[in-house]
């Protein structure tokens, strides 16, 4: 079943709430800019010129993935940070009003004519591994906009809790994954302390690893696309 999975630290660098790469897509205009991108570098065959839709959609929190799981990690990381900066504090603390609430407010971000976020989990090659699970690299081509990897960042700029899920249908079916990107902390379960970058998703070999979710039974009805291309949430 999926879940929020944050990778435990393992010896690796603690991480506080401030990422340069958010940071840099802080204004406005970067979130419309960079998404945009990202759509037309995956275009399908029909010919068609991507469209891009914003749409503002109200949810019942009950239809947030993970909820009380997420909450009790802002929980740890607002106590874990209690001697960092000021906005850290306030951060977490509206993250946690955020998810008391009955309905929260999504930015939906969709696009049509592209062909979706293709490729396995393990396929680095191909636009979901690029999108998901990649950060900083930077493209080959030198016609791709995103060249340095880091635009994928822009949609975290503009989330109040610093959490995004992506819903994508391709020809070879459908793929949902939840991504947050917050500080490190404590794990609720195992007071281990975990990495800042975690995903709603099922963890594989025994929590060293994880996957999307590609069977519709765990996808949230709600985020389900009727066709191909991709919803960013």
């Amino acid at each position: 079943m999926p879940n929020w999975y944050f990778p435990p630290l393992w010896g690796g660098e603690r991480k506080g709430l401030n990422d340069g790469g958010i940071v840099q897509f802080s204004r406005k205009k970067s979130l419309a800019r960079e998404t945009a991108q990202n759509m037309g570098d995956n275009p399908d065959d029909s010919g068609k010129p991507v469209i891009a839709t914003f749409e503002l959609v109200k949810l019942s929190t009950s239809s947030f993935p993970g909820r009380e799981e997420l909450f009790s990690i802002f929980e740890q990381c607002a106590k874990h940070v209690k001697n960092g900066t000021a906005n850290e504090a306030s951060f977490f603390k509206t993250g946690l009003d955020i998810l008391e609430q009955p309905t929260i407010n999504f930015l939906k971000i969709s696009d049509e004519n592209t062909t979706g976020l293709v490729g396995s989990d393990s396929d680095d090659t191909k636009s979901f591994y690029k999108l998901i699970r990649l950060s900083g690299s930077s493209s080959e081509q030198a016609n791709v906009g995103g060249t340095y990897g880091i635009g994928q960042r822009a949609p975290f700029a503009h989330s109040p809790l610093r959490t995004i899920f992506y819903s994508s249908k391709t020809e070879e079916g459908n793929v949902f994954v939840g991504k947050s990107i917050l500080a490190t902390f404590p794990d609720p379960s195992t007071g281990a302390e975990s990495q800042n970058i975690g995903w709603w998703c099922t963890p594989i070999n025994e929590g060293r690893d994880w996957e999307a979710c590609r069977d519709d039974s765990n996808i949230p009805t709600e985020f389900q696309r009727d066709k191909v291309g991709t919803d960013i949430w």
